[in-house]
């Protein structure tokens, strides 16, 4: 993540406001500590995009706390999910390296797939589109 250690705070309250106008798309999770624009996602509901800066000043907003409440993936964890999805052109070749996923979300435009047993610390998740095969991680929630 970048260091915002030399970007002045956000000084205009702007994202406080938004929080409380129905005009503006803004929503505080107070355990996360973090400014979250929402987003429509059509049939699959609401999601939201963490606020790093002020929309309206450029001013840094407060460090999240998300990451006290996740694990840190491990090296080795890392260095695993490389080697695997290394050779995983397809969502047939996916299977015979991964197997089954945890769970799915399938969509006309995005399949994703979830992998949440494979790693010991992180969990793994597969996005399949027209285009590509590609993968993020993050990891595991703490208990």
């Amino acid at each position: 993540m970048d260091d915002d250690s030399t970007v002045p705070q956000c000084e205009c309250d702007w994202p406080k406001r938004a929080v409380t106008n129905e005009w503006f798309p803004v929503s505080y999770d107070e355990k996360m500590g973090e400014f979250q624009l929402v987003l429509d996602c059509g049939g699959r509901g609401k999601g939201s995009a963490v606020l790093r800066h002020c929309p309206w000043c450029g001013g840094a907003l407060a460090k999240s706390k998300r990451g006290s409440f996740f694990t840190d993936p491990t090296d080795a964890d890392r260095a695993s999910v490389r080697e695997k999805m290394n050779s995983v052109k397809s969502v047939a070749e996916m299977f015979d390296v991964l197997g089954e996923p945890t769970d799915r979300i399938e969509s006309e435009w995005r399949n994703q797939y979830m992998y949440e047993q494979l790693f010991t610390s992180l969990d793994l998740m597969v996005f399949e589109n027209k285009e590509h095969i590609s993968h993020t991680i993050h990891g595991k929630e703490k208990a």
